[in-house]
């Protein structure tokens, strides 16, 4: 483990530094960790939500306090993508206007339409996690334009005019052209980026539980996750491969064969302990190992959601979204969690579920319940657990210790700038 840890700091560490400090990549980041406090706030309600599925009733309803945190984060980040872009490529002037434009094409992009008295009607799981990839496709065609219009301007250099004024009037192309080409693409081609993404990937489902179906799902919930799209965009098509595996394996068993089918709602939970890309050892590795503190209270902060797989809190808070060193493990991980899944069920070591256990719960429970196998489902999850520690421990060590020279950076900065006060 050592020899793997020094060759991971000295040989690949700095290549995913190098591709971390991209100003898109950098930029991408900061933006999503501006709206963390979101997601901790939603994964508090939801988390509650769970608790009064197990019968704890008397626990308020946060519904409301999730859809109004979390369930705005696309829209948090159409605005902050393009303004965070925009400073740091010293184009401040126009940052904030930048963010403002961003979020008019974020609206236009979720497909919004007008009922028969004129009243505007989005869907609302689309301002969420369901529209994290308009959100990034917004914010980034938003910053271009911007970037592009940065050095030009209706005045001279030496223009009585205040700042602001200029400002104004500097903005206006670049705004125009940004929310032109979302009217044009929602109300002139009436084109829907998420059913035309979810339109291309339908195919899918012809093969989806074969081997290579099921590989291919995996990859890209984990590929699109890393780069904080949510799953959800996905969820279309994953419900339709649960519901035809499930049907089939109820009809093999009613024939008295053994169900068969192991793309299901059922196994395909087993995969991720902790959430999409298995991140529950990662969020113990930093609430109780790491030496970074900013790292360290995300991970305490993370760790009981993480328990019942609620990981958007470590996914954009750590983060692992657009962080090369821990989109790495993330990928490696979960797909190897996938992997000892899909062959225990698919050579028989476990019997494929046939009854629907569709309950959130600590995925250390949630094996030995779904499978009814108390003993094998306990220790699929132990090999599960075990493999992902090894995998994410390296990374996180080189993290970590990438973490704690930032920490002391702002320590210092903030000393000197109390010492220059005085």
């Amino acid at each position: 483990m050592q020899k793997f840890m020094k060759f991971v700091e000295q040989h690949i560490a700095p290549i995913i530094q190098k591709v971390g400090q991209n100003v898109w990549i950098s930029a991408t980041q900061e933006a999503i960790l501006a709206a963390v406090p979101a997601t901790l706030v939603g994964s508090v309600a939801t988390l509650i939500g769970v608790l009064r599925g197990f019968g704890l009733e008397f626990l308020p309803d946060l519904t409301q306090l999730s859809n109004f945190s979390f369930g705005l984060f696309g829209l948090f980040l159409a605005y902050e993508l393009p303004c965070v872009i925009m400073e740091k490529k010293r184009q401040r002037k126009v940052s904030r206007q930048a963010g403002l434009a961003g979020l008019g094409l974020f609206l236009l992009l979720i497909f919004p339409s007008y009922d028969e008295a004129g009243n505007l009607v989005l869907s609302t799981a689309n301002l969420g996690a369901g529209g994290m990839l308009n959100a990034l496709v917004s914010g980034y065609l938003t910053a271009i334009v911007f970037n592009i219009f940065a050095k030009f301007s209706f005045f001279k250099e030496n223009t009585t005019l205040p700042p602001f004024i200029v400002t104004w009037f500097n903005s206006i192309i670049p705004w125009t052209l940004c929310l032109l080409f979302g009217i044009t693409m929602t109300f002139g081609l009436h084109f829907d980026l998420i059913e035309a993404f979810r339109s291309l990937i339908s195919p899918i489902s012809l093969f989806a539980q074969s081997f290579w179906g099921f590989l291919l799902v995996v990859v890209m919930v984990l590929f699109f996750y890393s780069f904080g799209i949510s799953a959800w965009i996905l969820y279309p098509l994953m419900s339709l491969i649960w519901m035809e595996g499930q049907s089939a394996n109820e009809a093999l068993v009613a024939q008295g064969l053994a169900a068969t089918n192991c793309h299901t709602y059922e196994i395909f939970q087993m995969c991720f302990i902790g959430g999409q890309g298995a991140t529950l050892a990662l969020c113990i590795f930093m609430a109780f190992l790491a030496k970074s503190q900013r790292l360290k209270a995300v991970g305490r902060a993370a760790l009981i959601p993480s328990i019942f797989n609620i990981n958007e809190p470590v996914v954009y808070g750590a983060p692992v979204a657009f962080n090369p060193i821990l989109m790495i493990p993330f990928w490696v991980a979960g797909l190897a969690n996938c992997l000892i899944v899909w062959f225990t069920f698919s050579l028989g070591l476990i019997a494929v579920p046939v009854e629907p256990f569709r309950v959130s719960m600590p995925s250390i429970l949630y094996a030995p319940l779904a499978t009814g196998n108390i003993i094998g489902g306990l220790l699929l999850h132990i090999v599960c657990f075990v493999v992902i520690a090894v995998i994410y421990y390296p990374f996180f060590k080189v993290y970590d210790k990438q973490c704690l020279i930032q920490d002391e950076g702002k320590t210092e900065e903030a000393a000197a700038a109390l010492e220059g006060e005085k």
